[in-house]
């Protein structure tokens, strides 16, 4: 056994295990310290580096979970994905939940619509992506391009009406998910709800004489951002910043997409 580590979203304090116990029916048992099972185990996670189990059973004196998720394949990609749980614990709680179907709770609801605005995608399309949060990068790469060609078209079509405002944030989207794509491509995780990561993200990974492009797109995309919500952009001011915006984000596909 190499490592087993347990991670309880709703109480930063370190679970105790009392007892542990690895059968050779490929079903590991699991004890926890009575003073542990007094909260409601709605969620429940277990990272393992056992890669033969077949199951996990949670003893507890007085409740048993509702949930147990298990991930053995890939644990590095599990722990890389738990830095999550210092930063923005609530994403972390939101996307277990997602992916094991729990229900959310209003705060969860609350935390998911925050992500859509912030990242300019549908909340469907974000809560599809954080049920798969601890999934390879490159894996998902072809998700993202379908994502990004979805908001960049819905962008288009959106200007096109004339609905500048719906426009911004389709494009912005088309933005966030083309990093991802690119992150995916590399297979980096980004948080792509956080500026600073995916600049984080251009600096670290990105080729030097490209970067610029990149953060520009970033910047101007911001701007249209900022005018879906505020409308702060008069017509003239919006046609001009949305041809450029539109022009930088074509140069970055063809690093990207590679056409």
């Amino acid at each position: 056994m190499s490592e087993l580590q347990l991670i309880y979203p709703e109480d930063k304090t370190a679970p105790h295990f009392e007892g542990l116990r690895y059968s050779t029916s490929r079903e590991l048992r699991l004890s926890l310290h009575s003073h542990y099972t007094h909260a409601s185990l709605e969620l429940l996670l277990i990272a393992s580096g056992l890669h033969d189990l077949a199951k996990v059973v949670i003893e507890a004196p007085t409740s048993r979970p509702r949930l147990v998720f298990l991930t053995t394949e890939k644990i590095e990609r599990l722990h890389e994905v738990s830095t999550l749980v210092g930063e923005w614990p609530e994403v972390f709680r939101l996307a277990y939940r997602l992916r094991a179907g729990v229900r959310l709770a209003e705060d969860d609801r609350l935390c998911l619509r925050e992500l859509s605005e912030a990242t300019g995608w549908d909340p469907e399309d974000v809560a599809e992506d954080l049920a798969e949060i601890d999934v390879d990068p490159s894996a998902r790469a072809e998700r993202y391009r379908e994502l990004h060609e979805k908001y960049f078209r819905e962008a288009l079509e959106f200007e096109a009406k004339g609905d500048d405002k719906q426009a911004s944030e389709k494009l912005w989207g088309a933005i966030t998910a083309l990093i991802k794509l690119y992150a995916a491509e590399k297979g980096v995780f980004v948080a792509h709800w956080s500026r600073g990561r995916m600049e984080s993200f251009i600096t670290n990974n990105i080729k030097p004489h490209y970067r610029k492009l990149f953060r520009d797109l970033l910047d101007k995309g911001a701007t249209l951002h900022e005018h879906f919500y505020e409308a702060h952009l008069d017509e003239a001011t919006f046609e001009e910043r949305w041809n450029e915006l539109v022009d930088l984000l074509e140069k970055a596909r063809e690093i990207v997409l590679r056409i």
